[in-house]
């Protein structure tokens, strides 16, 4: 007799097969042996990905190894994509496009094996990322993107993504208008990180990103706008804009008997009301006996430009100590009495002066720039003077808002790797997790600090990532995802395996970057070293740890990703290679407004107009066979050729790409009754698929013989796409008797899927 076996849930993701025989675990119910390029969201369903968007076309892997996508957060409240690397420094990407110049006519050109294209007085420079626009007359140079060689100060060689020169033989002669050429903004400055591509550190404090890593100068990079950025090596300082010309006049009624001299320092303070300079050449001034009536020393010194008021100190006791200040350049002393709590910056923290002094990690913390894991002081945490980012000086005695440096007193030399700001500051080091805090009822400062070792779990390079009131960090040598949560019954962060259930996704792997998504879901994407890209559902609340692996079509490998807010839903933007050529592609959010929208076709175009059957300017997927979904409905597949497909009918809304293959395999079923259906013979003969949002499907107990239920409503006219349904669809499969009884589903090329649960009616043999 047939026995039903439901499976209500998929929420635990894909599981190791090292849990086949716990079945007394949910977890393992609601788990699946292979969940491939399907979204595992929190409540039970899985959903096929979004498509990956052709971004845009960077330069080819052979001269160029690796880039790195960096978030960029703007003064609007929007994001923007830094790509660094790729042996250009950085471009930049936002709302799903580069960022780019204004557009330059161009006048002639010369077309051949050699293209030749002239821009009057164009400015560009040899290697220069353009991205070519042009009529369909010339199909290689519909929206091409391309690099220029400079031939002279009109005349630009055009050159594609491998470095070979664009073929423009046989295209009828340029009338003088129609092309034009648009740069791609290029941040300069930046191309010393290429070598530590994989292991720089970066922070954000308004306008101003800090780039870090042990091996190279830490380098600050300044917005202004999408199209003007500056970058400079940062520099850690006291400043240095002191008064000059200090000159002390001595006022004297009542004469000189059994007077002193003084001697007197003054100091800026800038507009910040935060950075104050180092202290102006001493002057000590004439005999003088100020504690007379009508006695008093009158200082003058030369402005400084751009100060907002000045501070005096007076030597007391050896020291330099406060008496008072000015908004003039004129101060009276009066006998005024010196205060020595407070004395002028005099010491520093050297660092980012030189080899051995570069920082790994920085990051924002209570209104101080963190900075730690130099070379030669690997353990050591500096932070600047509170209210500033690059302010390293200190006073004698001590003040709490100092910059100060400490060390973390390891019993181990693991260096420090990262720096996170939660309530507490967290410190990763190679060996374990340090919190950096205060017990006191204020600011962590130098003289409130306290540190404490959380766990021994050290950290790799890749960079954390925090979600809610967790940080999740890979952890050193064994490639496995950790959380660290604060745990208030301890007073203090724990750290859990949040990778325990797949193991099999993390074993003999190591991982570049990681980044969160918020679609609905909390999504965690890492890049795996063989280019899958992973995906945690982290809900943790619910307990739910759901593991999801993304293969893009077309070989594509992940080199980085990130994930950004933006104007149309969150956007996980990946760097991939498919053989030697490089593309940013953009994976946008789940939700579609209409049918004829969903777009599941990676490294893809989408077009949206008036109908058409040709489509050009598809260069990245030259000579690939193509999915095309035109208005809704699956076209057959076509071939790119000079960036161009035909369609047999005309379409207003049209999706263009490569088909990833989408699919789901269940463990080997398992009864209610945890030894029922072990060790025996099963049989799947009929499966029942609660779907949502969905009109095909195929199924099966293998993926090399799958059935396709018909969902098509017979008032369907022909020619239109089968509506969406939601509804349950059943399946009956051919026979295949097998110890484990496993059902697998697959989407169809270029439409949605959407699997509620899973019902397999299952005969049982010897």
């Amino acid at each position: 007799m047939a026995r039903k076996i439901l499976q209500h849930s998929f929420a635990s993701g894909e599981v190791t097969p090292e849990l086949l025989g716990r079945v007394d675990l949910s977890q393992r119910q609601r788990g699946l042996e292979l969940c491939q390029n399907m979204l595992v969201l929190a409540h039970g369903p899985v959903v096929r990905r979004p498509g990956a968007k052709h971004v845009s076309q960077e330069r080819s892997s052979v001269a160029h190894p690796k880039q790195r996508l960096v978030p960029f957060s703007l003064p609007d409240g929007s994001w923007c994509v830094l790509a660094i690397g790729s042996g250009v420094g950085a471009h930049v990407y936002k709302n799903g496009a580069p960022v780019m110049e204004a557009a330059k006519n161009v006048t002639a050109a010369t077309f051949g094996a050699v293209t030749l294209l002239t821009v009057a007085g164009h400015g560009y420079a040899s290697g220069d990322r353009v991205r070519v626009s042009s009529g369909s007359t010339y199909p290689r140079l519909v929206s091409r993107d391309a690099f220029v060689i400079v031939v002279d100060a009109n005349t630009l060689e055009l050159h594609g993504d491998d470095g070979a020169h664009i073929n423009t033989a046989g295209y009828p002669a340029y009338g003088g208008t129609g092309i034009q050429v648009r740069r791609l903004v290029k941040i300069p400055g930046l191309t010393a990180l290429n070598s530590v591509i994989d292991t720089f550190g970066y922070s954000q404090d308004g306008n101003v990103m800090l780039f870090t890593e042990p091996n190279v100068q830490a380098l600050r990079l300044t917005y202004t706008s999408l199209t003007s950025w500056a970058t400079a090596a940062a520099s850690f300082v006291v400043p240095t804009n002191a008064p000059t010309g200090l000159a002390v006049a001595v006022i004297n009624t009542q004469g000189t008997t059994n007077g002193k001299q003084d001697t007197y320092a003054v100091t800026t303070l800038m507009p910040d009301g935060v950075t104050e300079s180092v202290p102006s050449a001493p002057v000590t001034a004439a005999i003088n006996r100020l504690d007379l009536a009508g006695s008093i020393n009158r200082l003058t010194w030369t402005a400084v430009a751009g100060a907002y008021r000045y501070y005096v100190y007076k030597k007391y006791g050896g020291i330099l100590a406060y008496i008072g200040q000015a908004d003039t350049t004129t101060f009276d002393d009066t006998n005024i009495i010196p205060d020595a709590q407070k004395t002028p910056p005099s010491l520093t923290n050297p660092v980012n002066t030189g080899t051995g002094d570069y920082p790994a990690a920085s990051t924002n913390h209570e209104q101080r720039l963190w900075l730690a894991g130099m070379a030669f002081k690997s353990q050591n945490i500096i932070a600047t003077r509170t209210g500033t980012l690059d302010n390293v000086s200190a006073s004698l005695p001590t003040q709490d808002d100092d910059s100060f440096e400490f060390r973390l007193a390891s019993q181990t030399r693991g260096p420090i790797r990262h720096l996170v700001s939660t309530t507490d500051l967290l410190a990763l080091t190679t060996e374990g997790v340090w919190r950096i805090y205060s017990d006191a009822d204020q600011g962590l400062g130098p003289a409130t600090l306290r540190t404490q070792v959380q766990t021994f779990y050290g950290a790799a390079d890749t960079r954390p990532v925090i979600v809610g009131n967790s940080v999740l960090y890979i952890r050193r040598n064994s490639a496995r995802l950790l959380e660290l949560r604060y745990a208030w019954e301890n007073n203090s962060f724990a750290a859990t395996d949040v990778s325990l259930l797949a193991p099999h996704l993390f074993q003999f792997r190591s991982f570049s970057d990681m980044s969160v998504s918020l679609d609905g879901e909390v999504f965690v994407w890492a890049t795996r070293d063989d280019g899958v890209l992973l995906c945690l559902t982290y809900v943790p609340d619910q307990e739910v740890y759901a593991w999801h692996q993304h293969v893009l079509a077309g070989g594509g490998k992940a080199e980085s990703v990130v994930a950004i807010p933006e104007a149309d839903g969150p956007a996980v933007y990946v760097s991939v290679l498919r053989g030697t050529r490089r593309t940013i592609e953009r994976i946008g959010s789940r939700n579609f407004p209409t049918q004829a929208d969903g777009f599941y076709v990676d490294s893809g175009y989408t077009y949206n107009g008036a109908p058409v059957n040709t489509l050009y300017g598809l260069h990245a997927l030259e000579g690939q066979v193509v999915t095309v979904v035109a208005d809704g409905a699956l076209h057959p597949p076509v071939t790119v050729t000079n960036g161009v497909v035909l369609l047999n009918q005309p379409a207003s809304k049209i999706h263009v790409g490569l088909d990833p293959v989408a699919r789901i395999k269940t463990l080997p079923l398992v009864d209610s009754v945890p030894a029922y259906f072990q060790g025996t013979a099963k049989n799947v003969s009929r499966i029942l698929l609660r779907l949502a949002g969905t009109n095909s499907v195929k199924v099966g107990v293998g993926f090399d013989d799958m059935t396709e239920p018909v969902m098509r409503p017979v008032s369907t006219p022909l020619g239109s796409p089968a509506p969406l349904q939601t509804a349950e669809v059943e399946a009956f499969v051919a026979s295949a008797w097998n110890q484990d009884g496993a059902v697998c589903v697959e989407a169809n090329p270029g439409v949605p899927l959407t699997i509620t649960s899973l019902v397999a009616e299952v005969e049982e043999g010897g």
